[in-house]
């Protein structure tokens, strides 16, 4: 995972990570436990966040947005380690949580959003 560079390459980013997570990580967690408890994990970080610090459906979807973006640059240093030959699993499932908790913030958003009938959160 590259850290984008500029917004709209944030947002693009954003939005892969999100459905790549929906699409690819979450089916694991019914099969896998490590998985699930991370998934778990990302799930109840994002609702503390997003009922202790979110405000708003749109802040809620733009701490959601840099939690991803901060994973990212969180996995490239994962990625380094492991270069390097050295163990990085716990930090790795910190940068899913991370990921994880993003992508729920992101969708409470949506659903927060479609429930006030207003426009997109971000």
């Amino acid at each position: 995972m590259m850290r984008p560079r500029d917004p709209a390459e944030a947002s693009a980013f954003v939005q892969e990570q999100v459905r790549k997570l929906a699409e690819e990580v979450l089916p694991l967690a019914e099969h896998d436990r490590v998985v699930a408890a991370t998934v778990d994990e990302g799930s109840a970080l994002g609702e503390c966040l997003h009922t202790t610090v979110a405000r708003s459906p749109g802040e809620a979807a733009a701490v959601g947005h840099s939690l991803i973006v901060a994973s990212a640059a969180l996995g490239s240093i994962v990625l380094t380690a492991r270069a390097g030959g050295r163990p990085a699993d716990e930090l790795s499932t910190g940068v899913n949580v991370l990921a994880l908790a993003g992508m729920f913030l992101i969708g409470q958003a949506e659903l927060d959003q479609a429930r006030s009938g207003q426009g997109p959160a971000l």
